[in-house]
């Protein structure tokens, strides 16, 4: 399955708030873009894992990540976004997330596990992404995943923990704040 435009129109609009001004970022993304409306799933997780790369180095990846996911609405999962709203409760729509989320974005997915006394919601990758890439991609899935439950909830402050692979050291203060 190809990726959802909506979703794609949502990374260019946010990247586009914070290095519009740059050429060379937009150009980069906008060439990025081009590619994987035409690409094979295959080549849409390599291309969407370069871009994330290209856009950590820019920037603070932890921060840019935070900001994309802070504005990334759920309507920018296209048909999915309907099923994740109208779950009975938030561990409905998590394992909704994790089980076809990845029919709708490339180079991420998703597995949900839950006890009586947590939820672990973990983020992996399709393809090897460097530090800064899986740096922006972990904190913009954060940042969705917070704005999600306190949709549900009507509180803020719910991931407790982030558990960091030996790729993210170096950003455990970042993912802090």
């Amino acid at each position: 399955m190809k990726i959802q435009p909506t979703y794609l129109a949502q990374i260019k609009r946010i990247v586009s708030d914070f290095h519009g001004h740059d050429g060379k970022v937009m150009g980069s993304v906008n060439q990025a873009l081009d590619v994987m409306h035409a690409a094979t799933l295959d080549k849409q997780h390599r291309v969407l894992g370069d871009m994330m790369s290209l856009i950590g180095r820019w920037t603070n990846p932890v921060e840019i990540g935070a900001l994309i996911g802070k504005r990334m609405p759920v309507t920018s999962f296209g048909d999915v976004s309907l099923g994740i709203k109208t779950a009975p409760n938030l561990s409905y729509a998590l394992r909704l997330v994790a089980s076809i989320h990845h029919q709708v974005v490339p180079l991420v997915d998703y597995s949900y596990n839950e006890t009586k006394s947590e939820g672990r919601f973990v983020v992996g990758f399709r393809v090897p992404i460097d530090g800064k890439g899986e740096a922006l991609v972990v904190s913009l899935v954060a940042l969705m995943l917070e704005s999600e439950v306190t949709r549900w909830t009507g509180r803020s402050g719910h991931i407790k923990k982030l558990e960091l692979t030996p790729s993210s050291k170096g950003y455990e203060a970042a993912y802090r704040k």
